[in-house]
């Protein structure tokens, strides 16, 4: 769930990431293209391993989503990264 306003901030994971958009909208920009994509219910996304991005909801509803990682046991889900665009 993200609620209005929210941000994941940018991030990336050594695996890859799968997510379905169940409700609303939210927004993914990725290294290196930096441009902001708007992701619907019903949308599937695909971010491969390693991709610095940031997942957020800037509309004034909660957007609802499914994610799978797949990762190496020992491995967190996430690492924090710094902002990969300007």
């Amino acid at each position: 769930m993200l609620k209005p306003a929210a941000s994941s901030g940018w991030h990336s994971h050594v695996g890859p990431e799968y997510t379905v958009i169940n409700d609303g909208t939210v927004y993914i920009q990725q290294a290196p293209g930096c441009v902001p994509v708007a992701y619907t219910a019903g949308r599937a996304v695909f971010i491969q391993a390693g991709v610095p991005h940031v997942v957020s909801n800037p509309g004034p509803e909660t957007a609802e989503a499914v994610v799978t990682y797949t990762l190496p046991a020992e491995h967190a889900v996430r690492d924090d990264a710094a902002s990969a665009c300007p």
